[in-house]
């Protein structure tokens, strides 16, 4: 039952890959461009993402909630843009991908920190969920590069329903309690949570099973 739920998730979410990859070109392509004219590469953008995250978390720790969502924001838009730069600049690579990996999960780790530390989201439900979160995007990324030979340690490729489940939805929760005051972290995080225990259930079973 849970492979039949999981591949079906997996399915929608490919079909919402791709729409949102089509419909973000016109947007991406004019920005990248801009880019590669002022000589900026993918990586001078990795990096900067790694310094918006990291005055994020100070930033939101104070109560300076504005500019910390704001910088939240560029940080996505940024994420959204380097792929497609480095595409154009034909430098994309599975050192790159590890890399703006590496800085999502830096992401994913610093909002529930941050929503721990103004005690929107208990302690070990928090922890919990951060090491469910690496779990699961660990486990998927052995299990779809299973049979791949790559030039670095292994592709940084996890699934679209994982970059949803960990990357989007307790994002989307800030901007919304920042913007509107709906606070509903602690249920958001028990679902998630929930929903990636199993996925993590699941990915491990079908990496044993590819082992065999």
């Amino acid at each position: 039952m849970i492979s039949n739920i999981s591949k079906s998730i997996e399915k929608r979410a490919s079909i919402i890959n791709y729409y949102f990859h089509e419909t973000r070109k016109p947007i991406t392509a004019p920005i990248s461009k801009f880019f590669i004219f002022l000589h900026i590469n993918q990586s001078h953008v990795t990096a900067f993402r790694l310094v918006l995250l990291i005055a994020f978390l100070p930033l939101w720790i104070n109560e300076h909630y504005n500019v910390a969502i704001m910088l939240l924001a560029i940080n996505i838009i940024l994420d959204i843009v380097d792929g497609d730069l480095a595409r154009i600049l034909k430098t994309d690579s599975d050192i790159r991908k590890f890399q703006d990996v590496m800085v999502d999960n830096i992401m994913v780790v610093i909002l529930p920190l941050a929503l721990i530390w103004q005690g929107l989201v208990s302690g070990f439900l928090g922890a919990y969920y951060i090491f469910i979160v690496m779990l699961s995007w660990w486990f998927s990324v052995i299990k779809r590069n299973h049979s791949s030979k790559s030039v670095w340690l292994f592709r940084a490729q996890a699934s679209f329903f994982l970059f949803i489940t960990r990357f989007c939805i307790v994002t989307i929760l800030v901007f919304l309690y920042v913007l509107f005051n709906i606070e509903v972290f602690s249920e958001a995080i028990i679902t998630l949570s929930i929903i990636l225990t199993l996925n993590t259930a699941y990915n491990y079973s079908q990496i044993i099973r590819l082992r065999l």
